[in-house]
């Protein structure tokens, strides 16, 4: 999953490099890497957050 996230801000990078009018799909793209890192970060750290037994 951080491999993904790594691909989709290269990919983010090289269109803003190449093709300037595509910054807002870059932005998406950006706010989507933000997304999915914040999504690895709970998924990874789940069981610190949550421990089994301590509801």
């Amino acid at each position: 999953m951080e491999f993904t996230n790594f691909c989709i801000m290269a990919f983010a990078a090289y269109l803003v490099l190449k093709k300037p009018e595509k910054e807002k799909l870059a932005d998406r793209l950006l706010f989507g890497s933000i997304g999915l890192s914040f999504f690895i970060w709970i998924m990874m750290s789940w069981g610190t957050l949550m421990p089994i037994g301590n509801y």
